[in-house]
């Protein structure tokens, strides 16, 4: 694993989030789409027909962001699988580091380490783990 894998984590519950917004976007637009059609009054098949066809695409795209939410979270547990072999102090630095995504300094502050000690760790973590 590679200081770029551990970066990807980060991404990846970025990425998580944005398709969950376009899911709840895309439910609410369905949502909307079915109350109109079942309110339609009889006889006006193209109209229905075309929401209907709409409702479709929209659940088609909600099923494709789901598989690649399911892709995201897959990957992340590869992630957090591999850092959990790591020691116990290995493993916070990286999990404070690329899964709570803190800075450095709040890093060193927490765990009583200088700068310059938590910089040298992480290397030798990102040595051994690659």
């Amino acid at each position: 694993m590679t200081k770029q894998t551990l970066q990807e984590y980060r991404w990846l519950r970025m990425e998580i989030a944005q398709l969950e917004e376009k899911l709840a976007e895309l439910d609410a637009r369905a949502q909307k789409i079915t109350s109109t059609i079942s309110e339609m009054p009889r006889g006006g098949a193209s109209v229905a027909d075309r929401m209907a066809e709409t409702v479709s695409m929209i659940v088609d795209t909600q099923v494709d962001i789901n598989d690649k939410v399911l892709e995201a979270v897959e990957r992340m547990a590869e992630i957090e699988h591999t850092i959990s072999l790591l020691p116990a102090r290995e493993q916070l630095i990286l999990r404070k580091r690329y899964v709570d995504c803190l800075e450095w300094e709040q890093i060193c502050v927490d765990m009583c380490y200088s700068w310059r000690q938590i910089h040298t760790i992480h290397a030798d973590i990102l040595k051994a783990i690659s």
